[in-house]
């Protein structure tokens, strides 16, 4: 992290490392035979802690220092701005160059005045008066050191580097006291070669727990690049934030590194103050605010909790998913995961002209086979980095494919649902979404693990070493599995997952089919996400629930016109949204009548017969759709991509669906029918150029090409069927 800094010492806290910066400056000039040199120059708005040695280099006398007073040292201050660097030099002037041991300072601000930093102008000239003057220059990252502002320390974006650095927060990241004091070689020289003895004797310094909280810390940063994100993310983030307020007449300033940022109010010519604005602001959005203290990071502002990565790695699976939504990827060592983190690695573009079967589809020109199968670049999403807990040893971390030459590879599944949820972003609205699968579920022998009771008590407890070992493990990836039920079919088993925002919701549907899998292959059961497995029993279903949110809230309360045109959206281009909701030929044995499975382009108020069923509730955050026509065989990506391409297209136009259906929706003659094989679906797809414009057009065709090599592949399969039926009569 700081490999400029060649000694290092742990203490429990942010002030107990900054009063231990203190004694090493003070000691350090000791030993070199200067013990005149005592006095600090720091910046007289910072805060730097609360023993009576940190207190004192604060100039906030009326807030912090008055009570302890007759305590504190007479330290020097400076203010900030043009002006810093001749007010050191005027408290250089007045304390004597020759009695000043350090100056200390945050390079960032992040307990008071927050994310202020000096101009440039400033550090290159306080390094010059070090270099004139041999004082030490102590840097308190407490709250800026570990990442947050998008680099180790902060310092490191600085024409300048410390003697002297602590760091605490970040370290510990809550879980545990821990924080570090580090410095440069020649300081530990100094004492090394003197008196030997900088003891400080402090009960919890290098305590075996805080030490180990602080190991799990630095794995997960760097295991899963967080550090990398915030440095890339920030300078969007700081320029999105002063976009969204450049018109506010009450921001003065927009300011910082990373994720530590500022913005600086201002009082308008009116009665109300600008903290009286944003108090009232805040709790009409169900906020406290705290001007001082009583927040996590110590002052004021937001904090991040980063959990311990694995106790042990031995391999990061990382993946793409596939057109047809299965996980491919490769297996890489930690180190060479670290360096994916910051360099990508390459994948075969093969993997976007598979059949399921691993067949090479033939008919693209620019990738797969006909091309040489080139490499892609694939950059591992670190947010998606989590365990397979019964893989021990083992993670898994979705990835983001681009081409060679670093352009965004838009026929990526997830690629795809980014863009839908752009356009759909467009019209005012976030997605939130749920997926719910149901999977059947056998035994060794080939026998169904449920007699096809729904909702049967008894039966889902049977289940109960299955359901008991998926829990965990899908908490392991960051999935909620919120409730399981039997269905009527034998084996026929529902999961329901949480709410999340639309792409998380669909990560956590592709996490989700791996771990059932791989738990059922462990335990010598058989899991299937297949449509249709039998005829004459209800299909896997993998419906979805939608909603749209704006500025925190669900735009499809009860009533809300919001669903309406949403649903009118999906309803028009439900008919060529069949092919990514039911993208097999097996899809469509699932849609019969009688099932609950859809049929006809329908809406209704809880109406389980229609492709679409409007849920309102007294709880306006669960109101949403549910579109019922996707198989459990579909690619979630997909399937949440096409419905919220459609949705927003809904919206953009202010569309109004027909009447909602009451009753049965499979006895309506007078209702559009849906397509029923995979061959219509294509017809239908191929139609509709607002679906294929809202999916992007390239994607477009290179998925339609993969449905026509399904089709094709099924039409010149003889099956078993058709021998049995046909062969002695003809």
């Amino acid at each position: 992290a700081a490999p400029e800094m060649a000694r290092v010492r742990f203490a429990s806290s942010g002030s107990e490392a900054n009063e231990t910066a203190l004694r090493l400056a003070r000691a350090y000039h000791v030993d070199r035979g200067e013990p005149e040199r005592w006095r600090v120059i720091s910046p007289g708005q910072a805060y730097h802690g609360s023993t009576m040695a940190t207190l004192a280099l604060t100039g906030r006398a009326r807030t912090l220092q008055d009570p302890y007073a007759p305590y504190l040292s007479p330290h020097l201050h400076i203010g900030n701005g043009e002006s810093a660097l001749s007010e050191l030099d005027q408290r250089l002037e007045e304390a004597g160059p020759g009695t000043v041991a350090a100056f200390f300072c945050e390079p960032i601000s992040g307990a008071a005045y927050p994310a202020y930093s000096p101009p440039e102008k400033f550090w290159r000239g306080l390094d010059a008066r070090r270099k004139q003057h041999g004082f030490l220059i102590c840097f308190d990252e407490v709250v800026t050191g570990m990442g947050r502002a998008g680099s180790w320390f902060a310092y490191q974006q600085l024409p300048i580097e410390p003697d002297i650095v602590t760091t605490g927060k970040g370290l510990g990241a809550g879980y545990a006291p821990i924080s570090a004091v580090l410095c440069k070689q020649h300081v530990y020289d100094a004492i090394d070669r003197g008196s030997r003895f900088f003891d400080l004797g402090h009960t919890w310094d290098g305590a075996p727990i805080s030490c180990a909280t602080g190991l799990a810390v630095l794995d997960a940063l760097a295991g899963r690049g967080l550090v990398q994100r915030v440095r890339e993310r920030g300078p969007r983030l700081l320029a999105d934030l002063r976009s969204a307020v450049e018109d506010n007449r009450l921001v003065a300033e927009v300011r910082g590194r990373g994720f530590l940022l500022g913005v600086s109010l201002v009082d308008l010519p009116d009665e109300m103050h600008a903290d009286e604005r944003v108090e009232d602001a805040a709790l009409n959005h169900g906020l406290l605010v705290s001007a001082t203290h009583s927040t996590a990071d110590g002052y004021a502002g937001d904090e991040v909790l980063l959990a311990p990565a694995s106790e042990h790695v031995e391999f990061v699976l990382l993946v793409i998913p596939d057109v047809n939504g299965s996980l491919r990827g490769k297996a890489l060592r930690p180190d060479a995961f670290e360096a994916a983190l910051r360099h990508g690695t390459v994948m075969t573009d093969l993997l976007l002209a598979l059949d399921p079967l691993d067949t090479p589809i033939p008919d693209y020109e620019k990738f797969g086979i006909r091309s040489g199968a080139a490499d892609l670049v694939v950059q591992p999403e670190p947010s998606t980095l989590h365990d397979l807990r019964w893989r021990p040893g083992w993670r898994v971390c979705l990835g983001t494919p681009s081409w060679p030459d670093g352009s965004r590879c838009d026929l990526a599944s997830r690629e795809v649902l980014r863009g839908a949820l752009a356009q759909l972003l467009e019209t005012g609205y976030d997605a939130m979404a749920a997926i719910e699968y149901e999977v059947r579920l056998k035994d060794a022998a080939n026998v169904p693990m449920t007699t096809g009771i729904s909702y049967s008590a008894g039966e889902v407890v049977a289940l109960d070493s299955f359901v008991s070992a998926l829990r965990p493990a899908l908490e392991g990836l960051g999935v909620e599995l919120t409730a399981v039920h039997t269905e009527a079919a034998p084996g026929l088993v529902e999961l329901n997952l949480a709410a999340r925002p639309a792409l998380q919701a669909a990560d956590d549907a592709a996490y989700t089919k791996l771990a059932v899998k791989e738990l059922a292959r462990s335990m010598d059961l058989q899991a299937s996400f297949l449509a249709k497995t039998a005829g004459g029993e209800e299909g896997s279903s993998g419906h979805v629930h939608f909603s749209c949110w704006r500025d925190g809230s669900n735009a499809f309360a009860a009533g809300a016109d919001v669903m309406r045109s949403a649903i009118a959206g999906v309803l028009e281009h439900l008919p060529a949204a069949s092919l990514l909701l039911n993208p097999t030929i097996n899809s469509y044995k699932r849609l019969v009548p009688g099932w609950f499975a859809p049929t006809n382009v329908s809406w209704g108020v809880e109406n389980r017969s229609c492709a679409v069923r409007a849920i309102n509730s007294a709880r306006p955050e669960l109101c949403r759709f549910e579109c019922r026509r996707p198989g459990a065989d579909a690619n979630p990506y997909l399937a949440l991509a096409a419905i919220a391409v459609a949705a927003a297209d809904g919206l953009r136009r202010g569309a109004r669906p027909p009447e909602p259906v009451v009753g049965d929706a499979y006895s309506r003659a007078d209702l559009t029918m849906l397509p029923s094989s995979l061959e219509a679906s294509l017809l239908a797809f191929g139609a509709d150029t607002v679906l294929q414009r809202g999916l992007g057009e390239t994607f477009s065709d290179y998925y339609a090409t993969s449905r026509s090599w399904e089709l094709k592949a099924w039409q010149e399969t003889v099956t078993d069927w058709e021998k049995i039926r046909y062969e002695r009569s003809v």
